[in-house]
């Protein structure tokens, strides 16, 4: 601590000698510590004043943005809603997150499977309803002769009265671009992993069983149909 005490006195003392020996420059010095400390102080304000004034502008631009998401669903619906509606078919929309697998598709009727209510039945002018899709097969009438078959992994479904629906879903595959044999072929190749020691691997191949099994029931159910 004494040796301390003395360090601090000593730089004190030539400190001061500099200042009698050289008191313009020390006085520049000052000046020039002073206006540095002015200028980063203006300037530090300048910067807090642009942060504001667009974090002002983000805000702005986000609100007006919500506001102005367009919804052809809601843009067209009737201008009376008590006004009966009669449409002779199903605009359906299928999506695979935010990219269209099937856009505009003129349908006779969806057919799915509904995790609260089971299997349900889409048809034109039903009335408005949100409900939650079951992995599992979906089927669109184009008519009686024509239909599509999709294998989905879960998702949502939007019906609205005057016609539109769209489905919104995780994952989607066409069930003619599927093949059940290689399903098998991977569904046993799981399996053998599942016996691993390593979890990582273990939890791997237990998801995937969870997601094939499904899969391959579904194939085999409309292999030959």
């Amino acid at each position: 601590m004494f040796t301390s005490l003395v360090r601090q006195a000593t730089n004190n003392i030539v400190r001061r000698s500099v200042v009698a020996a050289r008191p313009n420059a020390a006085e520049a010095l000052f000046t020039t510590q002073m206006r540095s400390y002015a200028e980063a102080k203006k300037e530090g304000g300048e910067q807090k004043k642009k942060k504001a004034k667009k974090g002002k502008k983000r805000k702005k631009e986000t609100k007006d943005g919500f506001s102005h998401i367009p919804n052809r669903f809601i843009r067209t619906l009737p201008a009376d809603p008590f006004t009966p509606v009669a449409v002779p078919k199903i605009s359906m929309s299928l999506m695979r997150g935010s990219q269209y697998v099937l856009k505009n598709q003129r349908l006779d009727k969806i057919e799915c499977e509904t995790v609260e209510e089971g299997q349900v039945v889409i048809l034109p002018s039903m009335r408005n309803t949100m409900v939650r899709l079951q992995p599992g097969l979906v089927k669109f009438y184009k008519n009686e002769d024509e239909v599509e078959k999709y294998y989905i992994t879960g998702g949502w479904m939007f019906v609205y009265y005057h016609g539109p629906v769209q489905l919104n879903c995780t994952e989607v595959y066409a069930l003619s671009d599927l093949d059940v044999n290689l399903v098998r072929v991977e569904i046993e190749r799981c399996k053998e992993l599942n016996k691993s020691r390593d979890d990582k691997v273990r939890i791997q191949a237990q998801m995937a069983i969870e997601f094939l099994e499904p899969l391959q029931k579904v194939l085999e159910e409309n292999e030959h149909a």
